[in-house]
């Protein structure tokens, strides 16, 4: 890695010691400067241009910058550094590159991949923007590439520009992170887990615990972190962000934290958008400030929605009727997206006929997820019948008999349903002879 003061002082940095780095913003004063030759095969920008366009670039042949003959990474070379100048301003479109040296853009670097797979990928382990420099996102989707392992450095001063959307990431091996950054310029800042000379804060997130998830649309989610290394009172913020680059409201976006993990801090926010949402936590001490990211993936909706029916209801019929006037509490649908309909086969309310009766609900919510509940009002005829029965008769004996025939009228009946049958049940019937005494009929 190599830093040029005009055309003729030549800085070298030493390497810094990283463990499983994934993004590292650095400052001046954190390494030590040495004076050093530069390496025959290094390349440095030639003014405005593009990347994969040898009239962009000079090489050093050993003595001289002179003009290159191929573009940095179009043959491999590991130990060829890439520097773009303060004034000058690189464009790489879709580019694949072999192995480089070390990038350093004191200039301007913008990646513009104009096709299917819009990434920029650059084969190298260090990748390092100048104070004076800025990495540029060009367009609604633009991805920089670095190898597993790689360290893409920032100095104070040094920027991200572009759009800070899920489209325009930062990818390192398998990781990926929002091309974003919250401090810009103000601190030494970093993403991911850093183990840098002097400095070891580390913004973890615990929950979840994975690089990326996938959580279903409309869901409450809870993410939980805090930070590794020395020092308290540290301060942290929670960025989220939907498909669309818009910041997501949280329930607790900022605060402070005390001490290390296992102390950490929660922030609770919905998802309502099909797509990537980028969570970042950010911790800082003031002077340095790192970074986490989590992807989650917002899926379809194929959760039901909930509903809890009353319980079996039994019932007589109401006084002098067949039937039964049934209320109940109608039940309350939950759904993770809200309940667009939501319908019975009877209300409370209704006239219930005698036996048993299915009450059912169903709700439905956008997607078109459906679930239903039942239960049943059973009634039942608990008023009897009622008879009139003729008055008393009084008889003298028939002349010249023991006994007299008494005639009577079948009493009627009366029911609140309806009368199935009368039916005399003890006593002679009418037109017999009764005996002398008392008979009950």
């Amino acid at each position: 890695m190599h830093t040029f003061s005009g055309s003729s002082n030549i800085i070298k940095k030493p390497k810094i010691k990283l463990s499983r780095v994934l993004l590292l913003f650095v400052v001046n004063f954190l390494f030590a400067q040495i004076t050093i030759a530069q390496s025959v095969g290094d390349f440095r920008s030639a003014g405005n241009g593009y990347w994969n366009a040898s009239t962009s670039w000079q090489t050093w042949n050993g003595s001289s910058w002179v003009a290159a003959t191929e573009y940095p990474g179009e043959s491999a070379c590991a130990t060829c550094d890439v520097t773009i100048s303060s004034t000058d301003t690189i464009t790489a479109e879709n580019l694949t590159t072999l192995a480089m040296g070390s990038i350093l853009v004191n200039g301007t670097l913008i990646l513009n991949p104009i096709t299917n797979p819009r990434e920029v990928a650059l084969t190298t382990n260090n990748f390092e923007v100048g104070s004076t420099g800025t990495l540029n996102f060009s367009g609604s989707q633009a991805s920089l590439v670095l190898p597993p392992g790689a360290a893409l450095i920032f100095q104070i001063g040094g920027n991200i520009s572009g759009s800070c959307t899920p489209n325009n990431t930062i990818v390192i091996g398998s990781e990926k992170y929002a091309a974003c950054r919250v401090n810009a310029g103000t601190t030494v800042y970093s993403f991911g887990e850093v183990l840098a000379t002097g400095s070891t804060l580390n913004a973890t997130i615990t929950t979840p615990a994975a690089l990326s998830i996938d959580a279903e649309i409309c869901s409450l989610l809870t993410v939980t972190g805090g930070y590794q290394g020395p020092g308290s009172n540290i301060y942290y913020t929670w960025l989220v962000t939907d498909p669309n680059g818009n910041a997501v409201s949280t329930s607790l976006p900022t605060g402070q934290l005390l001490s290390a993990l296992p102390t950490s801090t929660s922030t609770d926010f919905n998802v309502t958008i099909l797509g990537d949402y980028i969570v970042s936590l950010e911790v800082t001490d003031g002077a340095f400030s790192n970074v986490e990211t989590r992807t989650i993936t917002v899926t379809a909706d194929i959760t039901a929605p909930t509903i809890t029916c009353p319980a079996n209801i039994s019932q007589g019929t109401d006084s002098s009727s067949c039937d039964a006037i049934v209320t109940w509490t109608i039940p309350t649908p939950d759904d993770n997206c809200g309940v667009t309909s939501f319908t019975s086969t009877h209300n409370p309310g209704d006239t219930f006929p005698i036996g048993t009766t299915t009450v059912t609900y169903t709700a439905q919510d956008a997607a078109f997820n459906t679930t239903q509940c039942s239960f049943t009002v059973s009634v039942t005829d608990n008023e009897a019948p009622t008879i009139t029965c003729p008055a008393d008769i009084d008889l003298n004996v028939d002349a010249g008999n023991c006994s007299a025939v008494a005639t009577f009228a079948t009493p009627s009946g009366a029911d609140n349903c309806s009368v199935a049958s009368v039916t005399q049940t003890a006593g002679p019937v009418s037109g017999s002879a009764f005996p002398v005494g008392t008979t009950v009929v």
